[in-house]
């Protein structure tokens, strides 16, 4: 049976321009990160609407391969589909990252940034792996 689970790493964004580094481990019993959906918790003002409010760069296992590039939009619909990821986990391995606002204006309000990885217990499945 295929074990699915979401690690949430969340971002709090004080000031403008501000650089926010992270560390975040993942279950060793998970093996495969699926993907990954970068969101914005809550709502900013309206003119804010479809402009980029930041750029995310993340590394797994120990920096040794940078799988995601992401910048973040206040959308109006709100919520993303997750978009795919493809990337096989060492056991006990950190996922690193960097957030970098990029709203440089001087009406800026703190925000909450969300990052949810979604990961299995498998290596890989096959369609065959049923039967």
């Amino acid at each position: 049976m295929l074990v699915t689970r979401y690690s949430i790493v969340s971002l709090r964004v004080q000031k403008p321009g501000e650089i926010i580094s992270f560390q975040h481990k993942i279950p060793a019993y998970l093996k495969r990160c699926t993907g990954f959906k970068l969101s914005l918790v809550g709502a900013l003002d309206s003119k804010h609407l479809n402009t980029e409010l930041g750029r995310l760069s993340v590394s797994f296992n120990s920096l040794k391969e940078e799988a995601i590039t992401a910048s973040l939009k206040q959308e109006e619909l709100g919520s993303q589909d997750f978009q795919e990821l493809e990337v096989q986990l060492h056991p006990g391995q950190i996922v690193s990252g960097v957030y970098v606002d990029t709203m440089l204006g001087e009406d800026f309000t703190p925000y909450k940034v969300q990052l949810y990885l979604r990961c299995t217990d498998k290596e890989g499945q096959t369609q065959n792996e049923k039967g």
